[in-house]
């Protein structure tokens, strides 16, 4: 989104109208979950400042291009949270945020998984004609595309679980907030998975070298 939630945090937030100078400015909301402790007041201003800069840009330039389609991500998943213990989906998961004219609620599934790979065609295909030809190894998130899984470093993920890949083995976590350890040679669907996940890696680091013309 910007750079400005980054080291060494040299901005200064007070004169731009952050409001909290120390921990104990928190809101009490905030001291209740434990966030005081977790992200100084300092770091935290630079979030709210990205926000805050994110949101101007935003109102500046819808009013001189009124129909522009904003879309907003994140290059990787959060260093830092709003809980001392992250489950395995709040510290994989990146921002995706479409905003604009004609952006209504219900455009997209709120319950659709995807990756960076699928921005692209997920907006070619809302500014297109329908029907236009275009190539990529990612799918529109639109309403009419069903993807059951989506792959990422280390990390498989459908609607209903979060799951990550090592060399030990596959840790799974539910929306049952519930972890197990699966052995992968044991469960064929989460072999699968990994099957296809090393697959995708492959393909990525083959492209890389070689480009898209290698046979």
């Amino acid at each position: 989104m910007t750079t400005s939630y980054h080291g060494p945090f040299t901005i200064d937030v007070d004169s731009l109208g952050y409001p909290y100078k120390k921990r104990e400015d928190y809101p009490l909301e905030y001291r209740k979950n434990g966030i005081d402790k977790l992200i100084e007041p300092l770091i935290l201003g630079h979030l709210w400042y990205s926000d805050k800069a994110i949101g101007e840009f935003v109102k500046k330039f819808e009013t001189s291009h009124p129909t522009t389609l904003f879309a907003f991500t994140g290059d990787h998943y959060s260093r830092r949270y709003f809980n001392s213990k992250p489950n395995l989906y709040e510290s994989s998961s990146v921002p995706f945020i479409l905003y604009g004219k004609n952006i209504k609620k219900g455009l997209l599934k709120t319950q659709k998984v995807g990756n960076h790979l699928d921005i692209f065609p997920t907006i070619f295909e809302m500014i297109s004609p329908v029907g236009t030809p275009y190539y990529s190894f990612g799918k529109s998130l639109s309403l009419d595309n069903n993807q059951s899984f989506s792959y990422g470093y280390r990390r498989v993920i459908n609607p209903n679980e979060t799951i990550k890949i090592s060399k030990k083995g596959m840790t799974v976590w539910d929306k049952n907030h519930t972890y197990f350890k699966s052995n992968r040679d044991l469960d064929l669907e989460l072999k699968r998975l990994k099957d296809e996940y090393i697959n995708r890696m492959g393909i990525s680091w083959d492209i890389t070298q070689k480009g898209y013309l290698s046979k």
